[in-house]
């Protein structure tokens, strides 16, 4: 409960300090409000979001054993009792509010300024919110939404759906994912700079071999277990003897 409402406590304590500095120089408007406090909020909300939606997605997941369930991100919670589901509600309050909150918050945000953004003339909410446009091509503006559902996609939501955590299918729809955002970012190169469009490759080129290596791992150590490998090794002589 700390780490997913400290982000909302620093939020407002932001927006007291811009309104307090404002007043301080008799400058409090609306206006001067909007221009003060939501640019280093944004800056905060980008920080937060994959941080707590991880955190958020953590309560479904659970160390499984023969007769029990552990929840892995707090052991003291058994899975499925009362108290893990009180757990569960509180990650979901936390996935609307900040994983698909802040991503219609930003999308509002950015449409919003979208003719100021294309046609370079500011205004109070372009420049309030140019923290989530400026380092994309004008007609890119909105690709900081790309990158924010695809860290919801590969931190949150597989681990919940459409598998169980651990799975290979589980490992093989996040690197689809990756393979699908990195063949869109090649095609789009959204970045300002070259060399920032090239270090975006780099990475996504870099998850998408990481999950590539975790399918590799995950079905070595599922087809290495000494009972399958047994089974295995019973099955081919058994296919040997038919022929």
């Amino acid at each position: 409960l700390r780490k997913i409402s400290l982000p909302l406590v620093l939020a407002v304590l932001l927006v007291l300090c811009a309104a307090s500095y404002l007043r301080c120089k008799s400058q409090f408007t609306a206006t001067a409000l909007l221009e003060t406090a939501l640019p280093p909020l944004l800056k905060l909300a980008f920080l937060a979001y994959p941080l707590v939606t991880n955190r958020a997605f953590d309560a479904f997941s659970c160390y499984e054993f023969e007769d029990s369930q552990w929840l892995k991100a707090d052991v003291d919670i058994e899975c499925g009792t009362s108290k893990h589901d009180g757990a569960k509600a509180l990650a979901w309050a936390a996935i609307i509010f900040y994983a698909i909150g802040l991503l219609a918050l930003n999308a509002s945000l950015l449409f919003a300024a979208r003719r100021a953004i294309l046609t370079n003339t500011p205004t109070t909410l372009s420049r309030a919110t140019a923290f989530l446009y400026r380092e994309y091509e004008p007609h890119f503006f909105w690709w900081e939404l790309a990158e924010m559902l695809r860290r919801f996609l590969l931190v949150g939501l597989y681990i919940i759906w459409p598998y169980q955590q651990g799975t290979v299918m589980q490992v093989a729809f996040a690197n689809l994912t990756a393979i699908i955002f990195l063949a869109w970012q090649q095609q789009a190169m959204p970045f300002v700079h070259i060399f920032d469009d090239y270090l975006a490759l780099s990475c996504s080129l870099s998850l998408t071999v990481l999950f590539l290596c975790s399918i590799f791992f995950k079905y070595s150590s599922l087809t290495e277990l000494p009972d399958l490998s047994k089974l295995t090794k019973l099955e081919t002589l058994n296919l040997t003897f038919c022929r």
